[in-house]
């Protein structure tokens, strides 16, 4: 649905943002439980000799597996906002022409972005799809390996995810029939709700 046909009449709008200090904050405290549980799951299954064998590698064998990695948490977030920008391209009028790749300012950040309110069910899905790509998966995969260098890309990867994480949360409260339209910013959107 496009921004113009939101009938004003039956609709009120809210808008939703927080100053990006205010979001790296609660982002962080949002991770914090995140890495609690990686670092737990991981123990479970492998045990700290693991962890002390991949952080005394050799210094070229941690060197140069720390710069694939850095390139792999890249490729997870590139192929990640992709996911989330066929979602989202999927349940617009506009399809990929109303989705937009940005890199926000604040934090050098890459960001999608519709240019087109949908509905808050629909963005929360596409949104969910990015989190889990982006924040869990790459654990998963570093659990299934065992190597804790991964484990420790699988965090960066969640604290690069930790504003998107925190949007995701925003989202549950928010009813799922109301309309979302996202802005060019962290933690920066409006919500249309019907007028009761």
């Amino acid at each position: 649905m496009y921004i113009e046909k939101i009938d004003k009449d039956k609709y009120t709008s809210i808008d939703c943002s927080m100053p990006v200090k205010k979001v790296s904050r609660y982002a962080g405290i949002i991770t914090l439980p995140f890495y609690i549980l990686y670092t737990a799951v991981y123990l479970l299954r492998w045990d700290y000799a693991n962890i002390f064998v991949t952080l005394f590698k050799g210094t070229f064998l941690f060197l140069l597996e720390l710069f694939i990695l850095a390139f792999a948490v890249i490729a997870v977030q590139i192929v990640s906002l992709l996911i989330k920008g066929t979602l989202l391209s999927y349940v617009s009028e506009g399809k990929w022409d109303n989705i937009k790749f940005k890199m926000l300012s604040e934090n050098q950040k890459p960001y999608l972005t519709v240019d087109e309110p949908l509905k808050v069910s629909q963005y929360r899905r596409a949104q969910l799809a990015y989190v889990v790509c982006f924040a869990v998966l790459p654990f998963l995969i570093a659990f299934i390996i065992g190597d804790f260098m991964f484990v420790f890309a699988s965090y960066i990867c969640v604290l690069i995810a930790g504003s998107d994480i925190l949007l995701l949360f925003s989202l549950f409260k928010q009813n799922r029939e109301s309309y979302i339209i996202d802005y060019n910013g962290m933690y920066l959107y409006k919500i249309f709700n019907r007028k009761q």
